[in-house]
């Protein structure tokens, strides 16, 4: 098993790995062991800097790196996600806004802490196999203590049965499936608002800044896309807004033809989609060949994380999508820009969508580790007994199921400006919940 100190270990620097029964524990280990099963790779976690200043050199893109045998008294954060395959860049600023805080942690930013702080990245690959895979490699290792992740809600449905039945605690900073919480698992937390919740505040966008008194509701089929149409079909006759159909989305030319012509036969201006980027991207140039450009698209973060802009390319112009997440450019809150100079400084760009969530993750598990919380049972009781902790992008509560309570502090809107993303506001609390 790897793991990452993000500071030289207690062991030095160029110490191994040592693979243990998982009857071990932290006490036994004592220097140095020959492995007895074969070593993982993963990331190194980011360049060292004093704890007075903020990182300044850009830290590394994952790629393997030996690591050190947890010291005596560490606790290991273990971060799921893709590190290879398509979605593995899209989540990078996820992993990387987890790695900032655990680095500036260690280096006493948020105070002393009890014990020292590593990063374990286990790669999903983005997919419900990968992630079944790395709950395994998990489950295998005695070492970690909380599991940060994964990033999407088929991850989390994937692997999050064996987590939570091994008491590991595990909190994700963007999945948003509005049934993770239903599942029963007394050992998860979702540190983000619903795709329900998203569905609602693409409604209040529609009925409000957007004002059109009807719009039709989309959905791909997906997981993201059946919770968000809920919400957005649930929310929209409550904002005033007619819904004159709903539709799947059609996976034929002739299909989205023939969705071109409900939508101009409805007369609305606009269209709520529920889905991912890919098919939100034909969906608008389906609406355009039907001589629709002007009207609208409103959708949910995937079209935020995923390649919308490039797929849809001049078509996707003025398309408006919403996310339960901060705007990583810190527009709207003092907080979050703040992490975002952080964040510049140390990876020398800007964060990109639920980086600061994860940032924030890090900092509830940091808060957890000050107050003498450094086992699994220790830290999800400390998780579950939170009441508003405020972190850069909300006030963490959680609760039944581990859902965010009472909701987002406020989902933000976006639009499509020639291929980028522009922030516009963000939803009142309470309207998108």
């Amino acid at each position: 098993m790897v793991a990452v100190a993000l500071l030289a270990s207690a062991c030095g620097a160029g110490a191994t790995r040592v693979a243990v029964s998982p009857a071990a524990t932290r006490a036994s280990m004592s220097g140095l062991a020959a492995p007895s099963v074969p070593a993982r790779a993963g990331p190194a976690v980011g360049p060292t800097t004093t704890a007075s200043s903020p990182p300044t050199t850009a830290a590394p893109s994952p790629t393997p790196s030996p690591v050190a045998t947890p010291p005596l008294g560490s606790v290991v954060v273990a971060f799921a996600g893709p590190m290879t395959g398509p979605a593995a860049a899209t989540w990078r600023p996820e992993l990387r806004g987890l790695q900032l805080a655990l680095q500036r942690a260690n280096q006493g930013a948020f105070g002393p802490l009890p014990v020292q702080v590593l990063l374990l990245p286990e790669d999903t690959q983005g997919t419900a196999a990968g992630a079944a895979a790395a709950a395994l490699r998990i489950a295998a290792d005695p070492w970690v203590d909380v599991v940060v992740g994964p990033p999407t809600t088929a991850e989390a449905q994937a692997m999050g049965g064996l987590l939570n039945a091994l008491g590991i605690p595990f909190v994700s900073p963007s999945a948003t499936g509005a049934g993770l919480a239903a599942n029963g698992w007394g050992h998860f937390f979702q540190a983000v608002g619903t795709d329900a919740a998203e569905g609602a505040a693409a409604a209040q966008e529609i009925a409000g800044p957007l004002g059109a008194a009807c719009a039709p509701v989309v959905a791909d089929g997906t997981l993201f896309g059946t919770g968000f149409s809920a919400g957005a079909e649930q929310a929209l006759p409550a904002d005033g807004v007619q819904v004159p159909f709903t539709a799947t989305m059609p996976s034929t030319r002739a299909g989205l033809r023939r969705l071109a012509a409900l939508v101009r036969t409805s007369g609305c201006p606009e269209v709520a989609f529920g889905g991912q980027a890919a098919s939100a991207a034909r969906l608008r140039r389906a609406l355009d060949a039907g001589g629709l450009r002007r009207v609208g698209l409103v959708g949910g973060d995937l079209l935020l994380v995923g390649r919308f802009a490039a797929a849809a390319r001049r078509a996707g112009d003025g398309t408006v999508a919403v996310c339960a997440c901060a705007d990583p450019g810190g527009t709207a809150s003092a907080r979050v820009a703040r992490f975002a100079g952080l964040y510049q400084a140390a990876y020398g760009r800007a964060p990109g969508f639920f980086a600061a969530e994860a940032y924030d993750v890090g900092q509830l598990l940091i808060a957890a580790i000050k107050s003498g919380k450094t086992t699994r049972t220790a830290i999800h009781d400390f998780l579950r007994t939170l009441r508003g902790f405020p972190g850069v992008t909300k006030d963490y509560t959680f609760g039944a199921g581990g859902a965010l309570n009472p909701g987002p502090a406020g989902v933000g809107a976006y639009r499509d400006v020639k291929g980028r993303w522009v922030f516009l506001q963000q939803v009142p609390a309470g309207t998108a919940s």
